[in-house]
Order: structure tokens, then sequence, then C-alpha cells
């Protein structure tokens, strides 16, 4: 017989969505069951470069859109729960703050535009021009004065999005359930028990009075077997990355790389080798997705290009060695509004929709979060789902059907590094 489990509301992914909103409902006295299928932050969150945008990045043109409106508050609010605020909606003390800031480099006349963006009232994000001395080493070298690099500094912060997913984690402790969809059941959507197979073998049913889709990718599978795709006229899209890994990388960097484009050339974000003090390069931006057709071994071709064009001053190591990482990033399109997303577009704000007793949502960024997690609570309370009142006498899961937490990405055993060219037979 299966397991029987009580939760106010049941939510599938353990990523930044799911991990986030558990924490967020806990301290709110419901009562939840999280269920992730493989590993935390095994999809988009961990894959992910960590940054908590302050919404320059979407004002490259000079205008500032939804997207970087949006967003503006979001690095005050991150701020705030790494440093347990009373009035933060969770705790995130603990996790380490990579890098404070966040840098943009380029040519004087592309900055100047982003500068002015950052000057708008509705930015919250600090724009600070940097002088030579000022710089951060490995942008030390960038020729200055007119017809040269500028560089500035941006009050974004980058988390490491792993210890972030160990923070949450821990503070869901106990109610987090490595299982799926048990095969043949279809939940139905407005009653009855969700039943799961978890990774040990055990089978269990979960009632609960609400169920939160955010899942990512896995939302298109779920909200087939929640019967609710069609109802809800929404579709999830997927936006493909083909990023980029550099170990042995010369030093840590966090910046963008701009161009005349309204998107940066690169996104340079920075780890180390599990083990060891071997810096590695985690890189995003233009050439991320622009090479979704190129081979791993063009798209490193192309890396190698653009990063010689993008930091000409700058010689790599002679030992350094790529790799590539394809990912996937899942976003909601709710389908039939006044001005619907053309194929490819991001939505400005997390998507979050529900129908009968079932939430779907996406976050669309990390740093939206705790914009999702907000939406959920509101939706809770329209569908008069509140605290269970017996909720303290739950059992709390054993440790052992608990997922593992995913690897950084250059950790990965899976990931290809080519041969450094000492290594290469002769």
């Amino acid at each position: 017989m299966p397991t029987t489990l009580h939760a106010d509301v049941l939510i599938f992914g353990g990523g930044i969505a799911g991990l986030w909103t558990l924490a967020r409902l806990k301290r709110l006295g419901f009562s939840c069951v999280l269920v992730e299928s493989h590993a935390l932050g095994s999809g988009q969150t961990i894959a992910s470069q960590g940054i908590i945008h302050g919404g320059l990045k979407y004002a490259l043109d000079g205008q500032v859109g939804g997207a970087a409106a949006a967003i503006a508050a979001m690095p005050e609010l991150w701020r705030d729960c790494l440093a347990g605020n009373a009035t933060a909606p969770i705790d995130l003390r603990g996790v380490p703050i990579l890098s404070e800031h966040y840098h943009y480099w380029t040519s004087q006349g592309v900055l100047s535009r982003l500068a002015g963006a950052g000057a708008s009232r509705v930015m919250r994000t600090a724009v600070e021009r940097l002088g030579p001395t000022d710089r951060p080493p490995l942008l030390r070298d960038a020729p200055a004065g007119i017809g040269g690099v500028d560089v500035y500094r941006v009050g974004e912060m980058v988390l490491d999005a792993r210890l972030l997913v160990e923070k949450l984690a821990a503070s869901g402790r106990g109610r987090i359930l490595q299982a799926s969809l048990a095969t043949g059941h279809e939940p139905a959507r407005t009653a009855g028990p969700v039943r799961l197979h978890c990774a040990d073998g055990r089978e269990v049913e979960v009632n609960a009075q609400a169920i939160l889709l955010c899942a990512g990718v896995g939302n298109e599978n779920l909200l087939g077997r929640f019967a609710i795709a069609d109802a809800i006229q929404l579709r999830t899209q997927r936006r493909p990355l083909h990023m980029l890994m550099l170990r042995s990388a010369p030093g840590a960097l966090y910046g963008h790389c701009v161009g005349t484009s309204s998107s940066p050339r690169l996104t340079i974000t920075s780890g180390q080798i599990a083990g060891t003090e071997e810096h590695v390069w985690y890189i995003g931006g233009q050439i991320a997705e622009s090479g979704n057709d190129r081979s791993a071994d063009e798209q490193i071709a192309a890396a190698k290009r653009e990063v010689a064009e993008c930091m000409p001053w700058l010689a790599l190591p002679a030992a350094a060695r790529w790799a590539t990482l394809r990912i996937d990033r899942a976003e909601g399109v709710p389908q039939g509004g006044s001005s619907p997303l053309l194929p490819g577009m991001r939505p400005d704000v997390p998507v979050v929709v529900t129908k009968g007793r079932t939430i779907a949502a996406w976050p669309t960024k990390l740093a939206f979060a705790p914009l999702l997690a907000d939406e959920v609570v509101t939706l809770l309370n329209s569908m008069n789902v509140s605290p269970r009142a017996d909720a303290a006498l739950d059992s709390p899961l054993p440790a052992s059907a608990a997922p593992p937490i995913a690897p950084h990405v250059w950790d990965r055993e899976d990931i290809l590094w080519n041969i450094a060219p000492s290594a290469q037979p002769a």
C-alpha cells in the first residue's frame, strides 16, 4: 500500500522557483511537499550564471522597457534576504556573494547610452565609470582614453547558484522528495491524491489542497499529465543556449562585453574546478544565443575569436581548455493576449497561471524567483488555500528520500574538455 502524505501545497520542480516558493510558503505556515525527479538545481538553475540583474542588461539600447523596469527592485530584495533582515521574505544568510558588482566594458559611445539608461528614474542600479587603476585586474590593461575601452561598475551581484540551491534545500529539509508521477496515473484537476513513484522504489500518495508546477522544461509533460494544457491556453517555449566554459582561465571575471547590439557579446562569470584553485569562466551572451547551429568544435572556435576581439589585451594561458554545454531556457508564454510574444521572445516578468487547484509557473529569470513566489501566494489566497491547523503534526520525510544537489556545470562528469596543447600527441 502506498504511504499517504498530507500537504497544503504539492510542488513539482527543485530549481530556484520551487525551492524559493517552498521556503516562502514554509515561513507563512503552509505545509508543503516538494518533488524533484532528478537532482536539485539540475535544470536551468545551476546552469544559470547566478547574476542578480538590476535591469541594466535589458536597457543596452538606451530604452528602459518592461523587463528592465520589472527587475529593477530585485537586487535590493535579494540583499535583504542575504542579510537575513526581518522584512525579507526568506533567509539566505550564508550564501556567498561571488562578486558585489558586475562590470560592463566596450567602446565609449555604447556605454554612454548605457549610462543614460542607468540614470533613468525607473532604474535603481548605480552605474559608475571606472578609471584605469580602479578597474578589475583582467580589465586593467584595456586601452583607456579616446578611442579606448570604457569600463563601468554596476551594482549587480553574482551568487554561487549551487550554494544557493544548497541553502534553500537545507531550509526545506524534511519536505523534499525524489520522485516522479507514477506511470499510468493521471492526477485529477480538482481533487484526489497525486500518486508518486519514489527513487527508492516506494509509492506515495499526496493529498494536497493545491499543486504548483514549476519544473521548467518538465512543465511541458506535467501540463499534459494534469490535463490542463488546453484549458489554460498556455504553452512552454524553449530558448536554447550553447554555453561555453574556459578552464585554467587567467583569473576571476564577472562582466559583460557590450557591442552595438541590444544584448552583450559576451557574459562571463567565474568559478573553480572542485577541489582545486583552477579558475573556470562560464560564458554566455550573444555567442551562446547564436551558437545553437554550431557543433561543439565550431562553437569553441567562434568563442576563441570573440574573446580575442573583446579582450585583445589579454593572453589566455597555453594550458587553457574549452568545453560547451547546451541548455534550454523554459518560459511560459500565455496566448491570446493583446500583444502575444513572437517565437523566441522573452516574457518581461514571471508567468504564473492557474486552473482548478493547479498553478503553473515559470520565473523567466533566476532573479525573479521572489516575484514568482509572491504571485503564487496571491493565487493561493484567491483559491482559499490556507495553512492547515494540524500541519505541525506532519512527519518529516526521511533524509534518504531527498534528491541530491546537482554539481556545478563545469564539474559534471559528462562535460568533455578539449585537449590542452601540452597534452596533444606529437
